[in-house]
């Protein structure tokens, strides 16, 4: 099995476990509302997304892609927490679905493509459960 489908059947059985937590909002960790939750995997996704997607251009620069994590976090918390629960789960839900796009059309992920996978992906959910 290569490193592609490894990383997705392991996204896949973290996402199927995470969903519904998600959803209700119940057992989330750091005391975030499930719209915080959900708008703020959305900005990692599309984040990862990108990177990704330049990655299947050709060569990339990771520290272009490079960003104060807490900072980021702590400016845009608040217009997440302002996002109806809807459409912050509706705005995960899509940039899930690019991420994995993204992913698939890599024709060889590099290690550092595989690290935004994960991180972005099945070890996110993982953090925002307090990997329960």
């Amino acid at each position: 099995m290569s490193i592609r489908e490894e990383l997705l059947d392991q996204e896949a059985e973290a996402w199927a476990a995470f969903e519904p937590r998600l959803r209700s909002g119940e057992g989330l960790a750091f005391g975030w509302t499930h719209a915080e939750v959900a708008g703020h995997l959305a900005y990692w996704m599309q984040r990862c997304a990108l990177m990704l997607e330049a990655a299947a251009e050709g060569p990339i620069d990771d520290d272009a892609f490079a960003v104060d994590i807490d900072a980021e976090n702590d400016a845009r918390r608040p217009g997440w927490a302002a996002t109806p629960v809807e459409e912050a789960l509706a705005a995960a839900v899509e940039a899930r679905e690019r991420v994995l796009r993204a992913w698939a059309a890599l024709d060889e992920p590099s290690g550092s493509a595989a690290s935004w996978f994960e991180g972005d992906t099945f070890e996110h959910y993982d953090e925002h459960t307090g990997g329960s």
